[in-house]
């Protein structure tokens, strides 16, 4: 990396033809004066010759030329109070001295003996002297001038590491709007920087970001002082600037404060008067060492959170002193031996009421839970279902605001005053304070859970505490079969049939039930069946060696829970002695097996019989078939007969015809002709 800046420097020297001033070359003297802006009624003479620390880094603000070595010139203003407004730094007999001014460009250069720092403007850093009379910057960069008798860096210093512009009059409440320094306030190419403290102010072109305007309060109680930023120089060091503040504290003077409700009414300070006609700060001194007012753009009022014991001071934007800010800018007037500085004093302070909220469990993951009311008391109940066992499950506690207000943002209202904490009752006073949960199957981390409200700062709640609705919960298993032991005995002395008395802190037994072979139940609040049951080591224990009928084949009992806040719920368990199961297993098997041959046999049986009848239908259908070719075949040869028949009667008839015979015997012919026909056709059918 070094490597390229080597050669980044080397290509911009050869190329660019870059002029190094090295600071070791140059022994020039420089005596500047330094007196007050106002009440200037002392001086103090400071000389280079006092000082030998130079700058490491070099400075290139000229692109022919390149400041080494650059001599730190620091000025001490402890003797420079906040009333004095400022300072005044006079050059000496130290040739013509060129400082850079806020806001101009390099050709803007300022060729002065005087350079100031106050509320407008603070002239100091990069200071050049010369012999020579210049036509102004731009001649210094088109002749490309190198003849620099001497170039010092100039900062304030003070012990205390502050420097305090001016000092402000308070009335106890009643904090004005007033100008502060912002990103401009000192010139870019003097090589410093001012860091302001408030991003969030008003702020007027016409200021040109060397100022901006924001309310004057303590911001630390007791201080008695307001920092609008700090000064970076380069040699790293840092000077706070502010203002010193004088306030009253008599409470006769207090602006009062109108209350509010935020569902109903607007940010106005009375009836009829419109939002947009004022400027809005919030207010919160909640942290008494970190007390804050933040600019609200009532424009976009969604975008601004607004929290619970915020008081909101009002400026109204037609006042006389902002319109000319707005118009005009700002710079020094000096009458006399003061300063005139624009201050707006607030038109009212608005507070606004307590808001309903309640305490909500929330998973980190965004998973709902389902909590249920519990009639017996207000602590709630959480079911655990099965597919939360055996997991880290993230949790957190919120304030959830009740009735949310479509312009203006309110989701965060308790944030700043009060915090939540997730508190598990582990038989502490004070409960264990817990971030994630893993439910496991012998009970771990069930049991009652507090989302416990605590003051942000301090140790008492405020009073306003009561609007928040608390929560408190117990963690109860969802289903009596979740935590179902499977217990196996080989012999009657393995048997063992328990219940736990408690359970993790949370729940207590209340009864034992046990189902001896399906057929026999004996229940511990049953008088007769006490005999049976006994306590010992956190369980109670079922006697089964008491039992008249000792061969126990299974046991099922089921053992009955009380919670801390009398939610009730069982476990269930079941033990089988192993000979028993496996008898059972190998019937099974012999049933199975046998039912399975009972199917093979059906399923082959069914099949034949669906080819028998398949087959026949087949032989009956081909039968069909051919005796109707027969009988086709015969009515052919009848039909052959008949025709041959009926041919020969009628040329019989023409013979008798001829050979004189008598109607009557031709008649007779004739029917008994016809009544053979009939015979012979009908005897066909018949067959």
């Amino acid at each position: 990396m070094k490597f390229f800046v080597f050669i980044f420097v080397l290509i911009d020297f050869v190329l660019l033809d870059v002029s190094i001033w090295d600071g070791k070359n140059y022994n020039k003297e420089i005596i500047l004066k330094l007196m007050p802006y106002i009440y200037k009624n002392f001086s103090t003479i400071f000389n280079s010759s006092n000082t030998n620390d130079r700058l490491k880094k070099d400075i290139k603000i000229f692109d022919h030329i390149i400041f080494k070595n650059v001599l730190i010139y620091p000025i001490d203003v402890t003797r420079i109070s906040s009333e004095n407004n400022g300072i005044h730094i006079y050059s000496l007999h130290n040739g013509i001295q060129i400082i850079f001014t806020t806001n101009s460009k390099l050709e803007s250069l300022h060729f002065t003996y005087d350079a100031y720092c106050h509320l407008t403007s603070c002239e100091i850093g990069l200071f050049l002297y010369t012999n020579y009379n210049l036509n102004g910057g731009s001649d210094l960069i088109k002749n490309q001038y190198l003849q620099y008798i001497n170039v010092i860096y100039v900062k304030l210093i003070k012990s205390s590491n502050e420097y305090l512009l001016a000092k402000i009059k308070i009335k106890a409440n009643h904090f004005p709007l007033m100008l502060c320094p912002f990103k401009n306030w000192v010139a870019k190419e003097s090589m410093l920087e001012f860091h302001s403290n408030e991003e969030n102010g008003i702020q007027f072109d016409k200021l040109n970001k060397r100022n901006i305007l924001v309310p004057i309060y303590e911001r630390n109680e007791g201080e008695n002082k307001y920092k609008c930023g700090n000064l970076k120089y380069l040699d790293g060091e840092i000077l706070d600037i502010g203002f010193e503040l004088e306030i009253s504290k008599n409470l006769l003077e207090d602006l009062k404060v109108r209350k509010i409700d935020i569902y109903k009414d607007s940010l106005v300070c009375s009836t009829g008067d419109k939002e947009a006609d004022f400027y809005h700060f919030l207010y919160n001194d909640n942290n008494k060492t970190n007390i804050k007012m933040k600019f609200i753009d009532i424009k976009s009022l969604k975008n601004v959170s607004l929290y619970h014991n915020n008081k909101i001071y009002l400026y109204n934007i037609f006042n006389d002193q902002i319109v000319k800010l707005k118009n005009y800018g700002f710079t020094n007037i000096t009458k006399g031996d003061s300063i005139e500085v624009p201050r707006i004093e607030p038109s009212c302070v608005i507070h606004i009421k307590p808001i309903h909220g309640k305490l909500v469990l929330k998973r980190i993951d965004s998973k709902y839970i389902d909590m249920e009311k519990n009639f017996l008391s207000d602590i709630k109940i959480w079911y655990i279902k099965e597919n939360l066992l055996d997991k880290n499950i993230q949790f957190e506690c919120e304030i959830e605001i009740e009735n949310k207000i479509v312009r203006l943002s309110v989701e965060n209202f308790y944030k700043e005053t009060f915090k939540v904490s997730l508190l598990f009752d582990d038989g502490s006073i004070k409960g264990r304070e817990i971030k994630d949960i893993k439910f496991t199957r012998d009970f771990n981390n069930f049991g009652k859970y507090e989302c416990k409200l605590e003051p942000v700062i301090g140790n008492n709640l405020y009073n306003d505490s009561e609007k928040i609705q608390r929560l408190s919960f117990e963690t109860i298993p969802a289903q009596e079969d979740m935590f179902r032991e499977v217990l196996k005995w080989s012999n009657d002395s393995q048997i063992n049939i328990k219940c736990k008395i408690n359970l993790e802190n949370f729940a207590k037994i209340i009864n034992m039930k046990v189902l001896i072979n399906y057929e026999h139940i004996y229940d511990r609040l049953n008088k007769k069946d006490r005999k049976y049951f006994s306590e010992k080591d956190n369980y109670v224990i079922f006697k089964h060696r008491k039992l008249v009928k000792k061969n126990i084949e299974k046991a099922n009992f089921e053992c009955f829970y009380k919670s801390q806040n009398g939610v009730k719920f069982s476990i269930k368990n079941k033990g089988t002695m192993v000979d028993n199961e496996t008898k059972s297993n190998e019937g099974n098997l012999f049933n199975n097996n046998n039912i399975t041959l009972v199917i093979s046999i059906a399923s082959i049986t069914i099949i034949l019989i669906l080819v028998i009848i398949v087959v026949t239908e087949i032989v009956v259908i081909r039968k069909a078939k051919k005796k109707n070719e027969l009988h086709h075949k015969d009515s052919k040869k009848d039909k052959e007969k008949r025709i041959e028949k009926n041919r020969k009667e009628k040329s019989d008839l023409e013979s008798s015809d001829s050979s004189g015979k008598s109607l009557e015997s031709i008649v007779k012919i004739s029917k008994i002709s016809n009544t053979r026909k009939f015979s012979k056709t009908h005897r066909y059918y018949i067959k």
